[in-house]
Formats: structure tokens, C-alpha cells, sequence
């Protein structure tokens, strides 16, 4: 997992690190230009996951109640 680590710090800059554990089985950064979060975790298994959450999908989404683009 450190060599997914080493890419994403090394893409997005350390500087978005939101959970700075080594020992945790989950990462996750927040780039805020992007507006992008980022999830990185391992299963017992080994198996390695990597989502990527925009908050401008998520925004755009939103009902017209809420604000989402049909309330524009």
C-alpha cells in the first residue's frame, strides 16, 4: 500500500494527508483545488482499494430544494 501512498502524495503533495496514521488500515486525503477526497484502504486479504469522491458530482446531484443545478 505505501507505493500507492508514495503516488498519491507525490501527485496530490503531502499537504492533503487528512488521516496522518501510518498504523491505519485507511488513508485519506482532500484536495481542495479538486475538491476531491480521496480514500485509500487495504483489506485482510490484501486486496487494495482507492475511491475517489468529487463534491462537485455530489453537488450537481442535489435536488432543487437544495440548491442543485435545477434551482440555478
Amino acid at each position: 500500500m505505501s507505493d500507492i501512498k508514495a503516488s498519491i502524495d507525490g501527485h496530490y503533495g503531502k499537504s492533503t494527508y487528512v488521516i496522518d496514521n501510518e498504523t491505519s488500515p485507511v488513508k485519506v486525503w482532500r484536495v481542495e483545488p479538486e475538491k476531491i477526497a480521496i480514500q485509500l484502504s487495504e483489506e485482510d486479504n490484501g486486496m487494495k482499494e482507492l475511491i475517489y469522491l468529487s463534491a462537485d458530482a455530489w453537488h450537481n446531484q442535489l435536488p432543487t430544494s437544495a440548491g442543485g443545478p435545477a434551482s440555478r
